[in-house]
This record gives C-alpha cells, structure tokens and sequence, in this order.
C-alpha cells in the first residue's frame, strides 16, 4: 500500500459569504503549484442559491456512519435519501486541480428551497441531515467527511490554520 500523501484542513470558524470565499478558492488554485499540498477548507456559507453538477461518493458514505441509506438520482446533480436532495454538489476542476466543493443539509431552514426549483428540477424535495437522524451538529457532520474523503482519496488529513491563504504575490517575468 502506498504512503497517504497530506491534505492540509482548514476549519474557517462562523458563517462566511459565498463570493469572496469562492474567489479565494480561485485565486488559491491558480497560484499552486506542482509542490502545493491539497487542502480541504471546511465553513459554512450564509444561505445562497448556486448552480452546478457533480457526484461525489464521500457524502453516501458519510451519511452511512447514521444508517441514512442514500443514492446519486439519474441525471440529477447532488445525493438524495427517500427521494429528497441532501447534498448539492459544485465541483470544478481548473489547471490540474479542484475547487469549490460540497453543500451538506445538516441542520438549516429549508422554507427558501420552497422559492425555487431545487437544480432546475420543479417539485424537488429537499431535506437535511437533522431530519434523517443524523447528528445536529455541522462539526461532526464535517469530521466524518473528512475522514471519508481521506480514506476515499487516500490522503492524510494534517490541520491547517483557520484563515483563508492570501494568494501569493505574481512573480514578475524578467525581461
């Protein structure tokens, strides 16, 4: 078996706006490099309204740690247990290297899923971890992902400062 390469996790603590936090992500990914070790940045959003498609199996796997059967939906984007979507998918991959990530139902008001059409799809059901059984608690619902992720990705997950990296500086081309 081959030796886990790391993956740095950044636990950004409170609630964080969307955009400069995806703007982040960006201006992260385009400043690393061959030697840049992965990270997973793990916060919570103030509510927003996304749009996008991916799959990602740590999320199923995740929720079996509760005994919450859940399943990928055939031309849908996301993971949906009885039928509802619990988790939204967003991920991107640019230059080599991924970003974006995951939404998780933990604990939240789902009334603004009623305002719209749940990834274009009308009448879609939506639900939240809290209501399947699962843990409350948006911590434990983020370190039984990661350790998911990483058994999955085979990383080693080493913990990293609670701040978003600033980008490096450009490095000028000498002329």
């Amino acid at each position: 078996m081959s030796e886990r390469l790391p993956v740095l996790v950044r636990e950004l603590p409170g609630l964080w706006p969307y955009e400069p936090v995806w703007r982040a992500m960006q201006a992260f990914t385009d400043a690393r490099t061959a030697d840049t070790t992965d990270e997973f940045w793990l916060l919570q959003h103030e509510p927003v309204f996304t749009l996008g498609q991916a799959g990602e199996q740590a999320v199923i796997a995740t929720l079996e740690h509760w005994n919450i059967a859940a399943e990928r939906r055939e031309g849908a984007p996301g993971v949906y247990v009885a039928g509802a979507k619990v988790a939204a998918l967003g991920l991107r991959v640019r230059r080599g290297c991924s970003f974006h990530g995951l939404a998780f139902n933990a604990a939240m008001d789902l009334e603004p899923f009623h305002r719209i059409n749940p990834c274009g799809y009308k009448g879609l059901a939506v639900t939240q971890v809290l209501d399947l059984g699962g843990p409350a608690s948006l911590a434990v619902l983020q370190s039984s992902l990661v350790d998911e992720l990483a058994r999955q990705l085979e990383l080693r997950p080493q913990a990293a400062d609670p701040v978003i990296p600033a980008p490096a500086p450009a490095v000028a081309a000498l002329a």
